[in-house]
C-alpha cells in the first residue's frame, strides 16, 4: 500500500475536479481552425473503494476568443444538475466513462429562452446572450500522484446546437470538434471543504 494511498484514506469525501477542455473553434469569420478552451470546476463527493462519484458543478471559465468573453450566470450555474458517475479504482487508477452529458433540452436555467443562456462580451461588438443545447461525450482516465491527488487525461467530445442569441452577430455560431493534437485533463484533488466554497 503506498503512503499516496494512505493520505487519500485519511481525507473525507470532499474532492475538488478541476477539468481543463480544450477544443478546436471555427468561428463564424473567415479565420480557420482556433483552439479553444474552457476550465470546470466541480465539488466532488467520493470515497477511495466507492463505486460512484457525485458532483456538482461550482464554476465555468472560458478563454477569450478573437476579442469575446464568455461567461454562464449564476442561473445557468445552477441549472446543470447533480451527477452522478460509475467509477472503477483498481491499484491507483481511476477511470470514468465513457458518459454522454445534455443540458438545455428545455428552458433548463427558467429564463423564458429556451435550452441554457450564456452571456457574450465584446470591446468592439458589444455584448448578448445566446441560448444552446450542450452535449457531450466524456471519459476520464487517471492515476494516484504521491500527493494524493489523482490526474489524468479525458475524452472532451462536444456538440452544441444554437437555438437562439439575442443579437446578429451571436446568430452566426461556431463549430467545434475535439482537439487533434491536445488532449483534454483534469485533476481531482482531495479537500477540507465541503461545497463550492465562496
Amino acid at each position: 500500500m503506498t503512503m499516496a494511498w494512505l493520505a487519500t484514506m485519511a481525507f473525507a469525501s470532499t474532492w475538488q475536479l478541476q477539468e481543463d477542455l480544450v477544443v478546436q473553434v471555427r468561428p463564424p469569420v473567415p479565420v480557420g481552425w482556433m483552439d479553444g478552451r474552457t476550465t470546470l470546476t466541480w465539488a466532488v463527493e467520493w470515497t477511495p473503494g466507492d463505486p460512484t462519484f457525485t458532483a456538482h458543478l461550482c464554476s465555468v471559465e472560458v478563454a477569450p476568443m478573437l476579442g469575446a468573453v464568455t461567461s454562464w450566470p449564476d442561473a445557468t450555474l445552477a441549472a446543470v444538475p447533480e451527477v452522478v458517475r460509475p467509477v472503477d479504482y483498481t491499484d491507483g487508477h481511476w477511470v470514468v466513462g465513457p458518459v454522454v452529458d445534455t443540458i438545455g433540452d428545455g428552458d433548463d436555467d427558467g429564463d423564458g429562452n429556451p435550452g441554457i443562456t450564456i452571456e457574450v462580451e465584446h470591446p468592439k461588438v458589444g455584448k448578448g446572450q445566446v441560448f444552446v443545447r450542450q452535449t457531450a461525450t466524456l471519459g476520464w482516465d487517471g492515476v494516484l500522484g504521491d500527493d494524493g491527488a489523482i490526474r489524468g487525461t479525458m475524452t472532451y467530445e462536444p456538440d452544441q446546437e444554437m437555438l437562439g442569441a439575442t443579437t446578429w452577430w451571436l446568430k452566426l455560431g461556431v463549430t467545434q470538434r475535439p482537439h487533434r493534437k491536445e488532449a483534454s485533463t483534469f485533476a481531482l484533488t482531495p479537500t477540507d471543504q465541503a461545497g463550492c466554497g465562496s
